[in-house]
This record gives structure tokens, sequence and C-alpha cells, in this order.
């Protein structure tokens, strides 16, 4: 594993310009398998952990919007509401007025429109707001996979925990055009146990595990390439293929780092792999919350 200090190091060189910037791109949406058993109506201060309350102090962005589809701005607080207006998949800045309502499982905030006036969301679709720039710029990120890589592979559920967004979970692609594991906060901790068979929702034709273990599927392979590889802020490298690598729209406020692998030069050059890691923001401490792996596709 390399150590932190070295993920440090590579952080100062995208500051110096030796590693690249770029803005995020289009990506197909999936539905995502929330783990806990429902659907992924709570918000932080509905599920275990406890994050702190959205602050008026704090700038937000939408998350979890696919592309080709809005956020929709109600009235009052709930599905039921009337619709004022429409927030884009990739809205920022956003600020809350400090009022709430809970609903069911599902807390409402009231937001500061950017024409004016007020209206209401869920929590569940704002995320602390930084710039892929704030982010990059960040050493904690790295501070951070270390922890969530060191703990996945001893197995330590608290220590697990304790890494990812307390906000929205884990999100896992362990096939980027395939289906989408989310893992609610409440839940994470099962990722490390011994009996804990994921279905991954990948597709036939990926070549990758169809189901399988956290450890085994993602820690390992995830760990062995972040040994192995220098890390790229905000951008996908790739090597040939029919599908460019795209981080998926509805993440396009949640910023990440890329660990990119070439294809072997002696066997197929569509051979190559790349992990990229999204990290959320939650009281001004990044956490990780996305983990996609890309492969190349003929």
């Amino acid at each position: 594993m390399r150590s932190t200090t070295e993920l440090r190091h590579w952080l100062s060189l995208l500051l110096a310009g030796s590693l690249v910037l770029v803005g995020c791109t289009r990506a197909p949406t999936r539905d995502p398998l929330l783990l806990s058993g429902q659907q992924p109506a709570g918000t932080p201060e509905a599920l275990p952990g406890q994050p702190p309350p959205l602050s008026p102090l704090v700038e937000y962005a939408v998350v979890f919007v696919p592309d080709g589809e809005v956020l929709p701005v109600r009235e009052q607080a709930g599905p039921s509401g009337k619709e004022i207006a429409q927030l884009g998949f990739d809205q920022r800045p956003l600020r809350v007025t400090g009022v709430t309502s809970m609903l069911g499982s599902s807390m409402w905030v009231e937001v500061e429109l950017p024409g004016g006036g007020t209206g209401w969301i869920r929590a569940w679709n704002l995320t602390e707001a930084r710039t892929p720039a704030q982010a990059c710029a960040d050493p904690r990120l790295a501070a951070t996979l270390d922890a969530f890589l060191r703990a996945g592979a001893a197995g330590d559920a608290d220590a697990l925990r304790r890494t990812v967004s307390p906000g929205h979970g884990l999100a896992i692609r362990l096939d980027a055009r395939g289906g989408e594991v989310l893992v609610a906060p409440a839940v994470v901790d099962t990722l490390t146990a011994a009996d804990a068979q994921m279905d991954w929702l990948t597709r036939p034709e990926a070549g990758v595990a169809t189901e399988g273990r956290f450890a085994s599927d993602v820690i390992e392979p995830l760990r062995a390439v972040v040994e192995s590889q220098s890390p790229v802020c905000a951008q996908l490298p790739s090597g040939e293929t029919a599908v460019i690598p795209e981080w998926p729209n509805e993440y396009r406020n949640v910023n990440y780092l890329a660990f990119h692998v070439p294809a072997d030069p002696t066997g197929s050059e569509f051979g190559w792999d790349t992990w990229a890691v999204g990290f959320e923001y939650v009281a001004g401490a990044p956490y990780v919350a996305v983990i996609i792996h890309y492969q190349g596709e003929i």
C-alpha cells in the first residue's frame, strides 16, 4: 500500500499542474439497489450515524439527478406539493434556509432559488459543494482513501464506516455500464461480514464478477491499483475502447480520483482498467461515497 505521504505528494502534483484536471462528462444512469431493503428516501438526519443537519452557512450542490432529468422544487414539502421551479442535475451552488420538514423517512429542506424566492426539495438530493480544484487541493482525500482501503482489507467494520459518507453511504459499480449497488450508511459495516455475498448487477459480457464479496471484488483490486499507479483528479484515463469512460452525471457534483492501469503491450489493447473513487463532503470532511470500475469495451 502506498503511504498517505505518497498520496499527498501525488495531490501536490495536481496543484503544480503535473496531472490533468478536467471537467466531468456524460454517462448512463442506473437504478440503485439499496442494501437496507428500502428505497433511498432516507436522509442523513433519518439514518444511523446522525451526520449534522444542513446549514444555511454552507453551499450545496444537486446530486442523484440523471442527465436529461430535472429536480422539481415544490411549493410545500413533499412530492405532492405544487412544482414551482426545476433544478438541473449539476445545479450549484445552493443554500438552505434552515427550515426542514420530516415526512416519513424523508427530510425535506427549504432552499433559496437561484432566481429568487424559496422552495422545497429532498435533502437526499443535496451534497456539500466543492469545485474540482478545491477537492483536488485537499490532502485529506488521500488520507481518507488510505484509511478506507486499510479498513476494508482488515475487515474492520467500525473503521470502514468512519471512512464512508454518513450522508449517502457507498455506491459501487463494479461494471461501469452495469447496475449500481447502493449501500446505506446504516449497513456499511455489513460489507466486512464473512458471509456477505454481493450481487454486483454486472453485465454478462463485462467479464467481471457477477456475485462475490466486497473484500475480494472491490478492496483487493482497488488496493492493487492504488499501490501501483498514481492518481489523476477529475479525469478518467482510458485505453482503446468502443465506449469512452464517463463519470455519471448524477454524480457531477461529487469529485473523484482515478487510478489507471494501461493494457499490457503483449496482450489485448482493450485490456486496461480504471478505478474511480468519488468523495462526498459532510460537515467539511471528505468521505468515500462512490466507487466505479471501468475497463476496455470491444
